[in-house]
């Protein structure tokens, strides 16, 4: 499975990130899922999602498939809706950064 992520994780952030997660454990992540190009859209968690592919970990998507959205872009809080947020990331779809997993799961949020 693909997860499109917001925005490309700062180095250092992320080292912080994966050393939490080693105490955490997966992190809970809520996305939207894009049946047109088979793909979860993140709202949110772009360190989080990268941290869990280095460590190879199963993140728990939150589903939010037809809800608004809170995402963080670049430091600056965007209300959205799910259809407004799978517009913006598959905008940039290409350079978007993705990550694959060999699986997920689906959690309550």
């Amino acid at each position: 499975m693909i997860i499109v992520v917001p925005n490309l994780p700062d180095k250092d952030h992320l080292e912080h990130v994966a050393m939490e997660m080693d105490r955490l454990g997966s992190p809970r992540i809520r996305a939207i899922w894009s049946s047109v190009h088979g793909v979860w859209f993140a709202a949110e968690g772009s360190h989080r999602i990268a941290a869990a592919s280095k460590k190879e970990m199963v993140p728990i998507i939150i589903d939010i498939t037809g809800e608004g959205a809170k995402v963080q872009r670049e430091e600056e809080e965007t209300e959205m809706t799910a259809s407004e947020l799978e517009d913006w990331l598959f905008s940039d779809f290409e350079d978007a950064p993705k990550y694959i997993f060999k699986r997920l799961e689906l959690g309550d949020e």
